[in-house]
């Protein structure tokens, strides 16, 4: 992500910004024990118990914020992020773009991220209008407008 946003910038022709600001709180969603592993083998572990068996099966049925829950259950040393954890680290980063003085009201901001990342975000704030089984694809563009503590998917996986 970092590389991308470096990658971008030095090919930037519409602002003056010259290095990305990194923040860890926009990282993907740490998977404790799993971390590196087949996940597919991970959301086995995670989704089985509850006879779902894949990630998709516990998003259809309930949720991705209940997939993170039920593979922090499943890692042995439950290390791994459920989804309240997650999203305390997601809203600090959400915080840091809002309370950037240099940010005005309708100026855009570029934040590159991961995969489950977006589809959590997508999930939260995309009002059901997005199907959040669908990865998007490298190099897609999701869209958010946020206005104060509003916040809502404007565009997803363009």
């Amino acid at each position: 992500a970092e590389q991308t946003a470096q990658t971008i910038l030095d090919k930037n022709n519409a602002s003056d910004i010259e290095k990305p600001i990194t923040a860890k709180f926009f990282r993907e969603e740490f998977y404790g024990y799993f971390e590196g592993n087949d996940m597919n083998q991970a959301w086995y572990l995670a989704g089985a118990p509850h006879g779902l068996p894949t990630f998709a099966d516990i998003v259809a049925k309930y949720s991705i914020g209940k997939a993170k829950d039920y593979l922090k259950e499943a890692d042995p040393f439950h290390q791994a992020e459920n989804n309240e954890e997650y999203w305390q680290r997601m809203d600090q980063g959400f915080d840091l773009i809002k309370s950037n003085p240099k940010i005005k009201d309708g100026d855009n901001v570029l934040l590159i991220s991961h995969g489950n990342t977006l589809l959590s975000v997508v999930e939260r704030y995309g009002k059901g209008k997005y199907d959040v089984t669908e990865r998007p694809a490298n190099g897609s563009v999701t869209k958010l407008e946020i206005d104060g503590d509003n916040v809502e998917v404007v565009g997803f996986n363009e």
